[in-house]
């Protein structure tokens, strides 16, 4: 837990405390706090490349979750003439930022307005109703381009410290779902009346979206499974501590370093085989890391421990090898400003940053493979959509692709085997891309 600037004690503020049904550990020494996390993910090569590219597979969201195609809950005609809003799963960028969530502590009941600028990217999806939800489906034109407004917000949000009405109807559906961790955290229910009238409760603000602007730190990497790696910061502020994590079948490396000061680079000696344990093993490790370094940045116990358990599966059991790492909040504030009104006594907001990382063997055994792919009949077809679907790429697959295309020369007969191979690839459950396109 992140240590508190007074600590509080005596028996009438502890029961005082418990009144509002949190315990006191759980409360800023501000009477009104509010609390956030996220992640931005990237997907760089071993030049340090980063990569546009699209996951495939839809969010893992509740069906109640608003998003640019869906922003009132029901269907949406087109917004203008032959434009379609794309999702962001229809959508190729740089960067993903993924699951930003806003907490808020109170000893008192209150209203607030939230509002969030995203002013270099895209927001896709959030959940409780936006005052103005249909801005986030209105395309813009700028420089001839096609964008959509970059800001929300959520007005006459109703913070309801020690509610347990109202956190009795939080929505929840019967299907699995990373969502609901993050509210395994002390924060208030909040209360927001949405623009069709209906009244909805959650545990906190939350959103996502896409950008084009490269993240903050660099990796780059020599040798065939990236033994030697190099990170460097072209952030204006320092970034760190950072994880270097890699999983191979049974087995993960970690290496843990310090935080990085801006235009520093930094080399490091990953040798898997050397320093390689059991996966389990490690990977209890780096979360327990990880939970300590975001208490350490501002979050709460619980507040860390959700968004280690949210992002468990893809940060730490992924198989491949990305490089985590925490991003100050003077970053946070300026990519994405927020602005509270009433202004909290305390903003605590903490970013992970994610670079997953395309090794070169990752990359020489795709090539390989689309090489027999495109020349092989049909068994020889099917035993190369088997070999692509063992290299680990996952939902990377598709930077993967891009970036093998990047680096060769282009004809048509690779280009065609590529994407045909990319499409047999997909998982079952991938969901149709729906891009920026003419409508029919």
């Amino acid at each position: 837990m992140k240590t508190l600037p007074i600590f509080v004690a005596g028996f009438a503020l502890t029961a005082t405390f418990s009144a509002l049904g949190r315990p006191p550990e759980a409360e800023s020494s501000a009477s009104f706090a509010a609390h956030e996390w996220g992640t931005f993910t990237s997907v760089q090569g071993a030049d340090g490349v980063q990569l546009e590219w699209n996951p495939w597979v839809a969010p893992e969201l509740p069906k109640f979750v608003y998003d640019v195609r869906n922003p009132l809950g029901r269907q949406q005609k087109l917004v203008l003439p032959n434009v379609r809003i794309a999702g962001k799963t229809g959508t190729v960028s740089r960067l993903r930022m993924e699951t930003p969530v806003i907490y808020f502590y109170s000893k008192e009941r209150r209203t607030v307005d939230v509002d969030v600028n995203f002013p270099d990217g895209r927001v896709t999806e959030w959940y409780p109703q936006l005052a103005n939800p249909k801005a986030q489906a209105t395309p813009a034109r700028v420089d001839g381009l096609v964008s959509t407004q970059t800001t929300m917000r959520w007005g006459g949000v109703e913070i309801l410290p020690g509610d347990d009405a109202a956190a009795g109807k939080f929505p929840k559906e019967a299907a699995g779902s990373h969502y609901y961790a993050a509210r395994e955290t002390d924060a208030a229910p909040l209360h927001v009346k949405a623009v069709d009238g209906s009244d909805q409760y959650e545990k906190f603000l939350f959103y996502r979206g896409v950008a084009q602007f490269q993240a903050p730190l660099e990796v780059s990497h020599w040798g065939e499974n990236a033994e030697q790696i190099r990170i460097q910061n072209h952030a204006k502020q320092p970034m760190g501590p950072y994880f270097i994590y890699s999983i191979r079948g049974n087995k993960a490396a970690l290496v843990e370093e310090p935080v990085l000061d801006p235009g520093v680079m930094d080399d490091k000696n990953f040798r898997f085989d050397e320093i390689a344990r059991p996966a389990d093993e490690v990977r209890q490790e780096l979360g327990a890391k990880l939970r300590a370094a975001l208490t350490k940045a501002g979050l709460y116990e619980k507040e860390a421990a959700a968004m280690v358990k949210t992002w468990d599966d893809s940060w730490l059991g992924e198989p491949g090898l990305r490089v985590l790492y925490v991003m100050p909040q003077k970053w946070a504030d300026e990519v994405l400003p927020v602005k509270i009104s009433p202004a909290p006594a305390e903003m605590k907001r903490v970013f992970v940053g994610r670079a997953e990382i395309l090794t070169n063997a990752q990359e020489w055994a795709l090539l390989k493979e689309t090489l027999h792919y495109a020349e092989g009949g049909a068994l020889e077809k099917k035993a190369a959509i088997a070999a692509v679907n063992n290299i680990g790429l996952g939902r990377f697959a598709d930077p993967a692709f891009r970036h093998l295309a990047m680096k060769l020369p282009s004809t048509r007969e690779f280009s065609q085997a590529s994407f045909t191979l990319l499409e047999a690839t997909k998982p079952a459950n991938a969901k149709k891309q729906v891009d920026l396109a003419d409508a029919p």
